[in-house]
């Protein structure tokens, strides 16, 4: 009976041990059930805090916030001036896979999978000269994705020479050569070298006279002429430029750049972020110039149009001289005024912008006669006008007289 009792009493006690440990294990497994969806305080999905909600309310708040993301944001690739918009339905969200790897107190990403038909659409709207490697198309595609991950509001812009490698992106954007005599060719050499180069960073202004400040004046007036006619051809913006009084030769009217110092800067301005380089070669009594760096998304060309005018026949009566004599004190020269037009064209050639660059005038230098009486042949004033064009059919009326 003892026995019995014994067994009955360590019986009681096995299941009562038994039951206790199963309770403890069945409350747990409970808890953790009931409590794995809730969020623990500081845990943030994209810029979402989720602290203290389930994973299912977490979802819907996450959708929420990136329909509203969608609604006001952008995000566009910048090539030079023009943008391509990356479309928003290129970027799809998994929340199931967001909510797995938020990790409680933790701040992660929106996991976001991008449709690459979408996303390779714009990059082929590229231009063929801007070369992407596959690296460079992975980081560019990496760096967008982390806007929509995060849920950054607003407008950006991934400029794509930030992508390329200078090596594959360099080019020659504008060339252009001046002729000069051997005397001015040599010592100018002397001055600079055969070749010389300074670099014109992104966004800023240049000073040629800052840039050269060892070269003569004379030099420097070759210099800006090539400089000023090459840069016509981009998409540079000229601040300052000065002209002669008189007519300079007949190769450089429309692109001539008179400097001296701390008195007549030549100054230009680079709009683009991207750095470039002027390059210059004096070689054979020519100086040419290069400009190289990325590609310009438009092409640019310049238009002429120069009209001419005669000079001034002026007689000064002179007592001294014998009746019917004349003599020439100023043999007088034609003057000119030329209208520099700059087209901005697409790839394919159609005219987007025309800008008018410059209006160059030089008076004409009026003929002086010194004579004894005023010959018949000679009148007192004489003006006459014809007209030369270059590249323009249309010549407009721009000037009434020489004065």
């Amino acid at each position: 009976m003892r026995k019995s009792e014994t067994v009955h009493v360590f019986l009681i006690l096995f299941v009562g041990v038994i039951f206790i440990l199963g309770f403890s294990r069945i409350g747990a497994i409970t808890f953790d059930k009931y409590s794995e969806d809730i969020f623990e305080v500081g845990t943030i999905i994209g810029n979402v805090d989720v602290s203290g909600i389930t994973q299912e309310n977490a979802t819907e708040i996450l959708l929420k916030e990136f329909n509203r993301w969608k609604s006001e944001s952008t995000i566009s690739i910048l090539i030079m001036e023009e943008e391509k918009i990356v479309p928003n339905d290129t970027f799809t969200p998994n929340f199931t896979e967001s909510v797995h790897q938020a990790g409680d107190g933790e701040t992660s990403p929106l996991a976001i999978d991008i449709n690459d038909k979408l996303f390779e659409k714009v990059i082929q709207a590229l231009p063929e000269d801007i070369p992407l490697s596959d690296y460079e198309r992975g980081k560019l595609k990496q760096d967008i994705l982390e806007i929509p991950s995060t849920l950054q509001y607003g407008q950006f812009s991934f400029d794509i020479y930030d992508y390329v490698s200078a090596e594959s992106a360099v080019s020659i954007i504008a060339e252009e050569t001046i002729k000069i005599n051997s005397v001015q060719a040599a010592e100018l050499t002397g001055e600079v070298g055969e070749n010389f180069t300074f670099r014109i960073n992104g966004a800023s202004q240049i000073s040629l006279l800052d840039e050269l400040s060892s070269v003569s004046e004379e030099h420097l007036n070759m210099i800006g002429t090539v400089l000023y006619k090459a840069i016509l051809s981009t998409n540079f913006q000229v601040l300052e430029r000065h002209i002669s009084k008189q007519a300079p030769e007949q190769s450089i009217v429309g692109y001539e750049t008179k400097m001296k110092r701390d008195e007549m800067d030549f100054i230009f301005y680079n709009p683009n972020k991207s750095e470039y380089v002027a390059h210059f070669t004096i070689k054979d009594s020519e100086v040419t110039v290069q400009i190289k760096g990325v590609p310009l998304l438009n092409e640019y060309s310049i238009e002429l149009t120069k009209k001419s005018f005669n000079p001034k026949s002026i007689v000064q009566m002179d007592p001294k001289l014998s009746i019917g004599s004349v003599r020439m004190i100023e043999k007088g020269e034609k003057g000119y005024l030329i209208k520099v037009t700059r087209s901005k064209k697409s790839k394919n050639g159609e005219v987007i912008d025309k800008e008018l660059m410059a209006e160059d005038f030089y008076p004409p230098v009026h003929q002086v006669i010194l004579s004894s009486v005023i010959p018949k042949d000679v009148p007192e004033e004489e003006i006459e006008e014809t007209d030369e064009e270059s590249n323009n059919p249309e010549l407009e009326q721009v000037i009434e007289d020489n004065e």
